[in-house]
């Protein structure tokens, strides 16, 4: 069970404040896994939760800037994430108590729960594999990309996803990406928007 909500990680979320219709209704979307787009045109596999290995429950401040509509916007929230070999579950809650954004991947669909935005199933998928390319081990990772055409460049503070010779994305960690509550920021060239994840708790 998820502790008090305190809210969720990635760019998906941020943007879909902005595109708000006012409404205060929830969807509920299935998602059928394990195929995925990423980076626009990159189809991938998506691992099981168990072969993710990725096993932690985190309480997390977030601070995302973006464009949208050539306008660069900011905004900081914190987030509530809950991985372990049976599921993935990411919450997004606001101001006022009430939940934004809500997924879970249990290895066959992906479950959310939103506010009305457009383009949500996308954003959906964005939001996971920011996550696990994030968290998950460069084993995994590499295994996940292959026949994909992205190479995954791993330093002890940094990882660099690129494609026939194009960055495509890269995470910066500090300390380094061994430190359990390591401040991560990630950059997605491709959709143009940054991430800085600074973790509060971290079991």
């Amino acid at each position: 069970m998820l502790k008090k909500l305190n809210k969720i990680t990635l760019f998906a979320v941020f943007s879909s404040f902005l595109l708000l219709s006012g409404c205060a209704l929830f969807r509920t979307n299935a998602t059928q896994a394990p195929n995925i787009t990423i980076f626009k045109n990159t189809q991938i596999s998506l691992p099981s939760p168990k072969a993710l290995d990725i096993n932690m429950t985190a309480s997390q401040l977030l601070t995302a800037t973006y464009n949208i509509d050539n306008e660069i916007k900011s905004y900081t929230t914190e987030v509530q994430v809950e991985s372990s070999s049976n599921k993935i579950t990411l919450v997004a809650v606001s101001g006022w108590g009430g939940a934004l954004f809500s997924l879970v991947y249990d290895g066959k669909s992906i479950q959310s729960s939103s506010l009305p935005m457009p383009n949500a199933n996308m954003g959906i998928k964005q939001t996971l594999s920011d996550f696990i390319f994030t968290y998950a081990s460069e084993k995994v990772l590499n295994t996940m990309l292959l026949g994909t055409g992205i190479q995954l460049q791993q330093s002890e503070d940094k990882r660099i996803f690129s494609q026939q010779g194009k960055v495509l994305m890269d995470i910066s960690y500090t300390p380094n990406i061994h430190t359990k509550n390591a401040e991560v920021y990630l950059r997605n060239h491709l959709y143009h928007y940054q991430i800085k994840i600074k973790t509060i708790e971290r079991n």
